[in-house]
This record gives structure tokens, C-alpha cells and sequence, in this order.
């Protein structure tokens, strides 16, 4: 919500839930995500991988199958070619812990190593979610070697109440 509201385009790829759930959670956010996906102005696009998952027949103009690595990165480059500023998009991937889940360890760290170069060949921005918990540590220090930055979020239980912590342990720049 907050990319669009600065100007940028938007490519969503959804592992974890559906589309039309993501655009409930933007306008609870204040955004209409439908004014930024009218034809002509197309600044938010999503790749819906997670009917594939549930088996459901996807409604969206993108959509593919998440443990078919290559044809989602080829889905993948085709929504962010189509982006009027490539150096001005961001494409979110909600979740690497789903990816990985689906398609193994080796298959998606290759996908990740492909997805890193067109990311930056291309000027644009890459966001996703990890589950440290859901993998060994080594699983995770081979993921924030090949990324740009590495953002850690807890919250903890308290006697006081939720305690949130945050953590910026690598960032380019």
C-alpha cells in the first residue's frame, strides 16, 4: 500500500493467500487497490500462485504454479517488462517460506539467484517474507547472502503486554 501510495508499480506475487484477500487488507490499509488496477493505469498487477495451491481456478490475468519454478519466473519477468518505469516497481513475494516449502531447498535458492539478477538488472525493488523458525539456521544465512538487506520482526509475549522488536542485521547501501 505504502509503494503505490508513493508512485511506484506493484507486482504482488501471492503464495500464502488469495488476491482478493490482499486487496481486503489494502483498504483496511485506506487504499482502493481496484483504482491502481483499472486498464491504462495498471500500477498494481498480481500473480496469484496460491490457487494453484488450493485448487482453485484463479480469476487473475497472472497466475502459475509456485513448485513450477521456471514458469513462475518467466510470469514473473513478463508482469515486471510490463511496468511503465522498471526502476520504479516493486515486486512482493509474500512468501519465500511457502516457495520453499513447496519446491526444496536447491530449486528455489536457484529460482532466488535468478529473481536477485533480474531484480537488479532491471532497477527494481524486491520485498518477501521468511519464517525463521520454519528452516535450520544455515537455510537462513544462505538466504541473506544472496539478498540486499535482511529486516528481523518479533513480537513477545510479556507481562507487560506484546513487546515488538525489529532488527536491520544487513542492508546495501
Amino acid at each position: 500500500a505504502e509503494a503505490l501510495r508513493g508512485g511506484k508499480d506493484v507486482v504482488y506475487a501471492t503464495l500464502d493467500d488469495f488476491p482478493d484477500s490482499v486487496r481486503d487488507s489494502m483498504r483496511l490499509m485506506g487504499l482502493e487497490p481496484r483504482n491502481f488496477e483499472a486498464e491504462g493505469r495498471k500500477k498494481l498487477v498480481f500473480i496469484d500462485c496460491y490457487s494453484f495451491l488450493v485448487g482453485v481456478k484463479s480469476q487473475e490475468e497472472y497466475s502459475e504454479d509456485p513448485q513450477r519454478l521456471s514458469d513462475l519466473s518467466i510470469v514473473v519477468s513478463k508482469a515486471l517488462s510490463e511496468a511503465r518505469d522498471p526502476g520504479n516497481v516493486l515486486l512482493a513475494m509474500d512468501s519465500l517460506t511457502t516457495l520453499i516449502q513447496r519446491s526444496g531447498v536447491r530449486p528455489s535458492f536457484d529460482f532466488m539467484h535468478t529473481l536477485v539478477a533480474k531484480i537488479r538488472s532491471c532497477k527494481a525493488s524486491c520485498v518477501t517474507t521468511l519464517s525463521r523458525k520454519a528452516f535450520h539456521p544455515a537455510i537462513i544465512a544462505a538466504i541473506q547472502d544472496k539478498v540486499d538487506g535482511v529486516i528481523e520482526m518479533k513480537v513477545e509475549d510479556t507481562r507487560d503486554g506484546l513487546a515488538r522488536f525489529i532488527r536491520i542485521p544487513k542492508m546495501k547501501g
